[in-house]
């Protein structure tokens, strides 16, 4: 009996001292992880949140599609240096039997402001007593826009130029002939390519200049109205 007693002490002893062992490696575990937390600083949390912008694009302007120069403005009518390009037509009538009629063409550029250079080249047909003929004149012409209000303008012009037709004009003439003009007319602005209209009215004259003598320099003045359209190129 006395050995079972003892054998349940040293039983009641061995546990006890486990016991005790494992509580004392559970309180220094506690301690050895309250002390590394206390001098860890916790790890920084990082926002999901992104900025709007990166920072190299602090203080520039946002792109723009087609950005460019920006596009001169047209220039006032009349100024030196522009060029225009007019297309027309003409009829002339001398108010007894002969009447004539162009179509033309004008290349011409402001040698001063409100003072034009142009050449004309135009096609011609004559309706005269004996034979109606066709032909083709080249005329250098001088314009003076002597009231210029920007949409529209007021000339005075002159010129003088030779033609060429296939047959005598006027009858009894001579086919070469010179075309000297002076007239006047307006320029009106229409729509907003800076296309003009033009009116006019001129002195229409054909006369070889007596080259082959006074009895076949028949000549024919004519008065003459004509309209056209002018294209800005510059």
């Amino acid at each position: 009996m006395t050995r079972i007693l003892g054998t349940r002490t040293r039983a009641m002893a061995a546990i006890g001292a486990m016991i005790c062992t494992h509580a004392s490696l559970a309180q220094s575990q506690a301690n050895t992880t309250a002390a590394s937390g206390a001098g860890t600083s916790p790890a920084p949390v990082m926002s999901s949140a992104t900025p709007s912008s990166s920072p190299g694009s602090i203080g520039r302007e946002p792109l723009t599609l087609n950005a460019g120069a920006p596009q001169a403005a047209a220039k006032p009518f009349g100024t030196e240096g522009t060029r225009w390009l007019e297309f027309g037509g003409l009829v002339a009538d001398n108010f007894k039997d002969s009447v004539d009629a162009n179509i033309h063409a004008r290349f011409s550029e402001f040698i001063a402001k409100d003072v034009e250079l142009g050449g004309e080249l135009a096609g011609w047909n004559f309706n005269q007593p004996g034979d109606n003929a066709v032909g083709g004149s080249l005329v250098l012409i001088v314009r003076w826009h002597f009231l210029n209000r920007g949409d529209w303008s007021l000339y005075a012009d002159a010129g003088v130029g030779a033609m060429v037709a296939g047959d005598d004009t006027p009858d009894d003439g001579t086919s070469f002939n010179l075309m000297p003009r002076v007239g006047a007319g307006l320029t009106r602005a229409i729509g907003e390519g800076g296309t003009r209209l033009e009116l006019g009215v001129r002195w229409h004259h054909i006369s070889n200049a007596r080259i082959t003598g006074d009895d076949h320099n028949p000549s024919r003045d004519s008065v003459a109205l004509y309209v056209g359209f002018a294209i800005p190129l510059n």
